[in-house]
């Protein structure tokens, strides 16, 4: 996944965080975001990473008021990933955002407590929830290929498939 749509993709998920930490008490929410390739120094100053901060704000979560961020990376390296999903979830952070079906995957092996926000391909196709209708377990998000579950209709309606 490239840095830019996994950033992207934080910014679109940003309005999903504040239900997944709605619950909690009045004290400063605790976010982990990690990102699978992104180096930590370079997070910061990519204008993606400001979209989603902004975003954030914009909802009412503003780092350092009422908002500990906590900043990981994969350094796109796969052998990485269950050390920084292990890492993370010592922390016991309110949510996690992330991206990537293998970051992702390391989290739900990780956690099924902790609210996981993410955008992956197929969340059905690769075992992160069970249909998407009802998702169940700690993990929402985006996804940018549902799949044929999303397809469905379409499929069945093609043209000479569909009944007159």
């Amino acid at each position: 996944m490239k840095r830019r749509d996994f950033l992207l993709a934080a910014a679109l998920l940003a309005p999903s965080i504040p239900h997944a930490i709605a619950q909690q008490s009045a004290t400063k929410k605790r976010l982990a975001v990690v990102n699978p390739s992104v180096k930590l120094e370079d997070m910061d100053r990519d204008p993606y990473t400001r979209i989603f901060f902004d975003e954030l704000k914009r909802l009412g979560y503003v780092e350092g008021e009422n908002l500990i961020v906590e900043r990981y990376s994969g350094e796109a390296r796969l052998e990485r990933y269950e050390t920084v999903a292990r890492e993370v979830v010592d922390t016991n952070p309110d949510v996690i955002a992330t991206g990537g079906t293998p970051m992702t995957r390391r989290f739900k092996a990780a956690t099924s407590t902790i609210p996981i926000v993410t955008m992956t391909g197929d969340p059905v196709r690769f075992g992160l929830v069970s249909n998407l209708a009802r998702p169940g377990g700690n993990i929402t998000g985006v996804s940018v290929d549902a799949g044929i579950e999303s397809g469905a209709s379409v499929w069945r309606c093609l043209p000479k498939r569909c009944p007159d």
